[in-house]
């Protein structure tokens, strides 16, 4: 584990590291038991990966530890380091650290953080990802993988680093500083084309949008009723009482379910168990850990930097969503034009796309972990897939 620091706070936010033994740092590089006789190069001819997870409500960084372990073990990638919203840290939680940042929420701003703030989360462990000796000066493909509010915290992050970078105020190759993102993958949330991308784009025809609007209607009615539900969770908190707040909340989340207008459906339902989650539900807790609905509702939504990036080819986007919900997550529209980005004749293992999962829901990355497993590599590594089709290819002619 390493600490980052967190804007506005004192306290020092975790980054679970996986792949990386600290304890044999050398100046020759990373993992090179895994890399040959140069470090700074895969088997495939390609930089090692590094990859930076981030989770959403309400999960602290165990939620990627399956993922995280995985992704560690494939001798392409040099380091997997996962963090969490701010304050999202659980102390005593299965598999989880007991740093000075999940000592307790109380220890956070009552007022939670903005996106803004999450953001610059994110920024911060990337740097600290790369202050680790053997990655600082490597030359390395940077994957940012984020879920749910995580999305949010990484696009605004991948956004600002990448208009920056445009701007020529800060440099990629300037070390921690501004390391940008070369992929991004996003679990279930997704946002909307960058202006520049929607002028290009054709709107959809009256054809298509009427028979989708009762669909529409009804997802988006599911969407702003749990987000109010959790803001208010949130207020309850803040200004009146933690017990109060979570009787509010948990009465209001039971209306929502009876009524079928929960955004969730049974296949989350494990996956927001008592018993999965240790002490995520104390009281209070999960009151302050709805701060991000709280801004959603209070108008602080970072519109600015919440997009796809502009430029897919430079930063190609791979989205994957579930469609067991009652609501979406994503804009329909940039989900379609991911998908359609490159043609289904040209389109390679790299390039954006949106694969939509039936039998999923909101953690379709627990619930298929092999599906999206494989997909993450084929996206992040599409050097090794195709070297891997080349040889047997060369086998199977060799053979004749």
């Amino acid at each position: 584990m390493i600490e980052y620091p967190i804007p506005g706070n004192k306290l020092c936010g975790s980054l679970h590291l996986f792949g990386y033994d600290t304890a044999e740092d050398d100046k020759d590089g990373v993992r090179s038991d895994s890399h040959g006789d140069d470090p700074t190069v895969t088997f495939d001819g390609a930089p090692p990966h590094v990859v930076l997870m981030m989770g959403g409500y309400p999960d602290d960084q165990s939620v990627f530890h399956p993922m995280a372990k995985r992704l560690a073990a494939l001798p392409e990638v040099s380091a997997v380091g996962v963090i969490c919203m701010p304050g999202y840290d659980i102390a005593g939680r299965p598999s989880s650290s007991a740093s000075t940042s999940s000592l307790s929420w109380r220890d956070h701003p009552r007022s939670g953080y903005s996106f803004e703030e999450c953001s610059t989360v994110v920024q911060h462990a990337t740097s600290a990802l790369y202050s680790l000796e053997k990655i600082k000066n490597a030359n390395t493909t940077f994957t940012g993988i984020f879920h749910d509010w995580g999305t949010v915290a990484g696009l605004v992050w991948a956004n600002r680093v990448l208009k920056e970078e445009e701007a020529s105020t800060l440099s990629s190759s300037s070390g921690t500083a501004a390391r940008r993102p070369d992929r991004l993958i996003l679990f279930d949330v997704g946002a909307g084309l960058s202006s520049d991308t929607r002028i290009m784009r054709s709107r959809q025809s009256l054809g298509k949008i009427i028979p989708a609007l009762p669909r529409m209607i009804h997802q988006t009615i599911c969407t702003v009723l749990y987000w109010f539900c959790f803001a208010t969770q949130f207020a309850l908190q803040r200004w009146v009482s933690c017990y109060i707040a979570n009787g509010v909340g948990g009465f209001l989340n039971l209306i929502l379910y009876l009524t079928n207008l929960s955004p969730l459906r049974n296949v989350d339902d494990p996956y927001i168990s008592t018993d999965l989650r240790v002490r995520e539900w104390d009281i209070g807790r999960i009151g302050f850990m709805n701060y991000p609905y709280w801004n959603i509702l209070t108008n602080t939504f970072p519109k600015k930097h919440f997009h796809l990036p502009s430029d897919l080819t430079k930063t190609p986007v791979l989205l994957m969503t579930g469609e067991d919900k009652n609501a979406i997550f994503h804009d329909e529209d940039a989900a379609d034009f991911l998908r359609s980005y490159t043609s289904s004749e040209k389109k390679s293992k790299g390039d954006s796309n949106w694969i939509s999962l039936p039998n999923a829901g909101h953690w379709l990355f627990l619930q298929q972990p092999d599906v999206c497993f494989d997909a993450v590599v084929d996206f992040m590594l599409p050097l090794r897939i195709n070297d891997k089709r080349k040889l047997s290819s060369k086998d199977s002619n060799s053979k004749k």
